[in-house]
C-alpha cells in the first residue's frame, strides 16, 4: 500500500494479481493489470511505490513458464495451450514494473 502525490491509496492485491487505486477518502477509483506472461502483466505483485511524478511503481513477484529441456533449462515458448500442464514448469523472476497514475504501462 503507498500513498501518491495526489494523495490516492494505491493497493496491489497478490492473489488476485491486479492494482487498485483509491482517493484519500477510499472511494474506489480504477484498477489496472492483470495476471499473465507479458511484459506489463503482473504476476503476484507484493509491493507499490509512487514517484514524484505519480508514477506508480511495482514490485512484481514475476513468473517464467515452459518446458525444461535435458539440461534443466526452461524452453519458455511451448504454446501448448494450456495454463500449465502436467510438462510445465515454472520460476518466479522477480521484476519492477512502473506504470503512469491512469495504469498504462511504461517499462520494466
Amino acid at each position: 500500500v503507498c500513498v501518491d502525490n495526489k494523495d490516492n491509496v494505491i493497493v496491489t492485491d497478490r492473489s488476485k494479481h491486479p492494482v487498485h487505486v483509491f482517493d484519500k477518502n477510499l472511494n474506489f477509483k480504477h484498477r489496472f493489470g492483470q495476471r499473465g506472461r507479458q511484459p506489463q502483466d503482473m504476476w503476484e505483485p507484493v509491493g507499490v511505490s509512487a514517484d514524484s511524478r505519480g508514477n506508480i511503481v511495482l514490485a512484481n513477484k514475476g513468473i517464467e513458464v515452459g518446458h525444461v529441456d535435458s539440461r534443466g533449462d526452461i524452453i519458455p515458448a511451448h504454446n501448448c495451450g494450456c495454463e500449465f500442464c502436467e510438462r510445465c514448469v515454472t520460476r518466479h523472476k522477480g521484476k519492477l514494473q512502473v506504470f503512469r497514475p491512469d495504469g498504462t504501462w511504461v517499462s520494466n
